[in-house]
């Protein structure tokens, strides 16, 4: 209860009395009132508030993703129109995707370009840098010094001490280097320069010259072959068509001069033949090739009837098995000249007297082979590699007595390979000589490459 008293007139005390639950249930009530009104008001607040932020955050959360996507690569950015500063900061980051793109272009297309320059260069690049690890290394540098070079350390990539010894001395003077050396069976040619602008490193062009090397020993020997080859009759038939003219000569003596002159001047005859033959066929372009049905084992027959005198005047017999379905894809009259000079080669240098020459053939899957053999006195291995060579002899002395120039097989070579073709030899001394030749089917794929 509550109570409350006060004084009135008279002595009189006036006394009021109120039970406290009835004061409690409107405090309530109003406290119920407040508490609502506020938990609606702070919602409000809670609510505007949020709403409020994301509307302010949109464009902030616009720029993070064009941001993201620049970072992985998308430069197509929308720009905001916005007048505010956020419109402005997104138009900003438009643009600066569009020319981080422009320059990522660039940048592609210039390390495209250098990348397809590097890989089509006959020289091989290497680039190590200053702590003498390799960076980069085109593919011809791999095929000079060994494959997968990026990453290894240049004392185990580059694993000639004659190499290594120049790009160690072209690094420690900081002096460029140009020098030719010997890296085992090559000759590589090296420019080394340091790269003091980039904090050191060094580059190396290295160029392999072992098949140029090669060439020019080869064009030497040829013209010093050429050079002997045409002295010896050039010689024969100066020095005696002279002693003819210095006087008169009985007529055994001038038969016999004149005769010797002819035989010169045959041998001289074949050998510029031959020559000519060989520079028609490398001047030939691939292309010009004739792709046509060879009958084999015609053309063999053919080359026996034609040989026949030759090869009486050597007692050699000449037997001919070559099966009726070996037909080649290639030039006629260029199989007729490879069987032709093979086995006139094999009656030449086969037995004397009574030997017996061989040419057989067959269909191997898509290819056909052709063999010519002889049981003659064989040859050692030692001559079997460069037998194809140009005037390269086993017996000089006894090529020349027999009409050879030197020249026949190498015209084989090159009339063979210009068919798709491949030629080999296989000889043993005392055991006789085998060439074997094999061309494209008819019925192959056109063009095959050889094997």
């Amino acid at each position: 209860m509550r109570f409350v008293a006060v004084a009135a007139a008279d002595g009189m005390v006036v006394r009021l009395g109120a039970p406290l639950s009835d004061i409690d249930a409107t405090v309530g009530a109003m406290r119920r009132r407040l508490t609502f009104a506020i938990g609606i008001a702070i919602g409000a607040a809670l609510a505007l508030g949020w709403l409020a932020s994301r509307l302010a955050a949109r464009p902030l959360r616009a720029m993070t993703e064009s941001a993201t996507r620049i970072a992985q690569g998308d430069y197509a950015i929308v720009p905001s129109t916005s007048p505010d500063d956020f419109g402005i900061l997104s138009r900003t980051l438009a643009s600066l995707g569009a020319q981080l793109e422009a320059k990522l272009r660039e940048l592609t297309e210039e390390r495209d370009r250098l990348s397809a320059i590097l890989a089509g260069m006959a020289e091989g690049v290497l680039v190590v840098d200053a702590a003498g690890e390799v960076v980069l290394a085109n593919p011809a540098a791999e095929m000079i010094l060994g494959p997968a070079l990026v990453g290894k350390r240049m004392a185990d990539a580059v694993t000639s001490p004659a190499l290594r010894a120049v790009i160690e001395e072209a690094a420690s003077t900081g002096q460029p280097h140009e020098t030719e050396v010997e890296a085992g069976p090559r000759a590589i040619a090296l420019y080394v320069r340091p790269l003091a602008a980039r904090g050191g490193g060094l580059v190396t062009v290295l160029r392999d010259m072992t098949r140029l090397r090669k060439l020019l020993v080869v064009r030497r020997d040829f013209v010093a072959n050429v050079s002997h080859e045409l002295r010896t009759p050039v010689t024969a038939i100066q020095g005696y068509a002279e002693t003819l003219l210095r006087g008169p000569v009985d007529e055994p003596t001038r038969k016999q001069f004149l005769e010797i002159i002819h035989r010169h001047a045959r041998r001289l005859g074949a050998l510029v033949e031959g020559l000519l033959t060989l520079s028609e066929l490398e001047a030939r372009p691939p292309e010009q090739a004739v792709r046509e049905r060879v009958e084999v084992s015609a053309i063999a027959e053919h080359v026996r009837a034609t040989l026949r005198e030759r090869a009486a005047q050597r007692e050699t017999r000449v037997d001919v098995d070559v099966a009726a379905d070996v037909i080649a894809r290639g030039d006629p009259v260029a199989v007729e000249q490879v069987i032709e000079n093979l086995v006139d080669n094999a009656i030449k240098y086969g037995k004397d007297g009574g030997g017996q020459v061989r040419v057989t053939g067959r269909r191997r899957g898509d290819r056909v082979l052709l063999e010519v053999l002889d049981d003659g006195p064989g040859m050692g291995a030692e001559h079997l590699p460069r037998l194809f060579e140009r005037f390269y002899r086993v017996d000089a002395g006894r090529s020349r007595e027999r009409g050879g120039t030197g020249l026949g097989l190498a015209i084989v070579k090159h009339l063979v390979e210009s068919m798709g073709g491949t030629v080999e030899v296989d000889s043993e001394v005392g055991r006789g000589t085998t060439f074997r030749v094999e061309w494209p089917a008819w019925d192959a794929p056109a063009y095959p490459r050889a094997s």
